[in-house]
């Protein structure tokens, strides 16, 4: 009586999301980020819409302009969202400052505090994401 050796399973191949797929073809996160940059649009496109996420900042419609701009015949209108940690939940005084100014100089002034332990600055536009932010960002 004799045995036959058998191959191995197969592993069932497991569907990537789109937003993996787009991981994976991105030049480690970097995508068409820095070309984007210098382009003259008001938004990324889809695929860099989706990195730059990994980099802390997430692109927006204007939800309090989209009734008027939708009534007026006009396209979204963008701004971004940009997360910091607060590392071990606590900020000092000092940071605070800092993150509330960047907030009223670069963003709409708009800044919260979630309960991940992290702040959201709101109100970001694509002329503050061209410009270098200064050092004090390492606040963030």
């Amino acid at each position: 009586m004799s045995i036959e050796p058998t191959s191995p399973a197969a592993e069932p191949q497991v569907k990537r999301s789109a937003v993996e797929l787009i991981k994976e073809n991105s030049q480690q996160l970097r995508g068409t980020i820095a070309l984007e940059l210098v382009q003259d649009t008001d938004h990324f496109n889809e695929q860099d819409k989706q990195l730059i996420k990994f980099h802390g900042f997430y692109q927006q419609d204007d939800r309090d302009a989209r009734k008027d701009r939708h009534r007026e015949g006009a396209g979204k209108a963008y701004n971004f969202m940009v997360r910091c940690k607060i590392p071990g939940g606590r900020v000092s005084a000092d940071q605070y400052l800092v993150v509330d100014d960047l907030a009223s100089k670069y963003g709409s002034g708009t800044l919260r505090i979630t309960t991940r332990q992290g702040f959201q600055l709101h109100g970001f536009s694509r002329r503050t994401s061209r410009r270098p932010l200064p050092a004090s960002t390492a606040a963030c």
